[in-house]
């Protein structure tokens, strides 16, 4: 197995007091930050996008295994099965004997069950036989992991947006105070994705080579040249593809009140969003499932 990937690792925000996170030029973009904010979190872009989005933790994953067997079969009818039993049972009564009497009746039936013997192969010789089996089986699978990994923020004060637009995606951020949304153009809320893809394969390949042990005349057949021999190949191939999609539930929650000045529209994709009330104006409202 060999797995490689990318890891994420977040940035820390722990303030006792109020943050300001402000951009004169550009866009403000916060990716990944896990922490907390004791006071009042405002975040200025002066008329320019703010983007708090998440990264995908990457993992790539291969498989390879490949297995082979060989095996021998003996096949033997019931009539053929039966004379051994008898004639090892007779064999053992012969070891236990201490008498002359003794030998005479356990040899006796050594020979009868010998003739026994004898008597089921020469009836049943198309019974048994003998046979050789191989087999080769390789598997190998290929899985791609993406992950998403966003932000996890608590503020006790309120947050305050100022720019052109309002983008998260992969955002769970506990607000008790108010938030305020100065937003000129589109508010987007986006659930986290993450995606799993998987392809696998399966080949195999086999043979079996059969013989009956004696051969139409009841002699016992040379192995390595028989009169009669059977050959089976086989082989098989398999492939699978499996592909996942997965959302993350994320929450957004403001225990006071959220104001929106905005005139641009509202899009909510997958998140949960709480507030104790609304006040303001902005565009369209659509919220979608996922």
């Amino acid at each position: 197995m060999q797995e490689t990937g990318k890891d994420v690792i977040r940035n820390r925000l722990n303030v006792a007091g109020d943050v300001v996170l402000e951009s004169e030029t550009g866009a403000v973009s916060i990716m990944p930050t896990e922490g907390a904010v004791g006071g009042k979190l405002i975040i200025d872009a002066n008329g320019n996008p703010i983007k708090i989005l998440d990264v995908q933790r990457e993992r790539r994953i291969d498989r390879y295994s490949e297995r082979s067997s060989i095996g021998i079969g003996v096949s033997a009818g019931l009539p053929i099965v039966g004379a051994l039993q008898n004639l090892y049972n007779a064999g053992k009564n012969l070891g236990r004997s201490k008498h002359t009497e003794d030998y005479i009746n356990s040899g006796s039936q050594v020979l009868n069950a010998g003739a026994g013997l004898v008597t089921a192969i020469g009836g049943n010789f198309l019974s048994s036989g003998l046979s050789l089996n191989y087999s080769n089986n390789r598997t190998s699978s290929h899985r791609e992991e993406s992950i998403s990994v966003g932000s996890d923020l608590y503020v006790a004060g309120g947050v305050e947006y100022n720019g052109s637009m309002l983008h998260t995606r992969g955002l769970n951020i506990q607000n008790d105070g108010d938030t305020v949304y100065n937003i000129t153009g589109a508010i987007i809320k986006e659930a986290g994705k993450s995606t799993v893809n998987e392809d696998s394969s399966s080949r195999g390949y086999g043979i079996t080579i059969s013989q009956d042990t004696f051969n139409s005349a009841g002699q016992v057949q040379n192995v390595l040249r028989p009169d009669t021999r059977t050959i089976t190949p086989n082989m098989s191939k398999e492939t699978s593809t499996v592909t996942g999609t997965y959302y993350t539930q994320n929450i957004d929650v403001t225990k006071g009140n959220s104001h929106y000045n905005n005139t641009g529209d509202v899009t909510v994709r997958g998140v949960d969003v709480r507030t104790g009330s609304v006040s303001g104006k902005s565009g369209d409202l659509t919220v979608e499932s996922l």
